[in-house]
């Protein structure tokens, strides 16, 4: 069973293949910002209490 409060782990790799970017959000998925080191398209998987997620990101800096 899931704890509440379990951080959100990311990987991020730049178009799949760069090198991982990692990133940790306390307290698990939520309202929050993260950023990336550049702008593109970025392949991410997310894992909290026990569950992963995927997605595509076009992260765009401003």
């Amino acid at each position: 069973m899931s704890q509440d409060g379990d951080p959100l782990l990311i990987e991020a790799r730049l178009d799949g293949s760069g090198p991982p970017v990692t990133r940790e959000v306390p307290g698990g998925p939520g309202p929050s910002g993260v950023d990336l080191p550049e702008a593109g398209c970025w392949h991410v998987t997310l894992r909290w209490s026990g569950h992963v997620d995927t997605l595509r990101l076009r992260y765009v800096q401003q």
